[in-house]
């Protein structure tokens, strides 16, 4: 399970030629915040490559994990790249590092993955990316 999991972070590091090896056709990706799922190897492939696209020297590493039980494998893990343009709404500079986190949980049947839960600061990202602005705190209100 933890070699599973590490190509897991492979393929999000650029491997596309591990996605036919490890997710299962069958595969659902579960996003957060009533985004789509998507489905199988073939959108896995076009999603991972889409999301790399505004970014240059993104890498990931796992910084908890993998843990696993049963047919479940866990892992924390954190990104960093430069911001190169092109999504919409975000007013941060070519050229901005970015960090991001997120969890993932993986379900695996007869050695692939046939399910993905996914969890990321999504907020800290974007305000990284001056896409959104922290509301001020009662406290900090005149």
């Amino acid at each position: 399970m933890k070699q599973l999991y590490k190509k897991w972070v492979a393929i999000w590091n650029g491997d596309s030629s591990l996605i036919d090896t490890i997710i299962a056709p069958n595969f659902i990706f579960h996003r957060e915040g009533g985004q789509p799922d998507w489905h199988g190897p073939e959108e896995t492939r076009k999603m991972l490559a889409a999301s790399r696209v505004p970014f240059s020297e993104l890498t990931f590493h796992t910084t908890i994990g993998p843990i696993g039980e049963n047919n479940l494998v866990v892992g924390r893990n954190e990104g960093t790249g430069i911001y190169q343009g092109g999504i919409p709404g975000a007013a941060a500079e070519k050229g901005t590092k970015v960090e991001m986190t997120g969890i993932d949980i993986l379900r695996v049947e007869d050695g692939k993955i046939v399910e993905c839960w996914h969890n990321s600061n999504d907020f800290s990202f974007m305000m990284q990316l001056k896409a959104v602005q922290m509301l001020p705190s009662e406290q900090t209100k005149e």
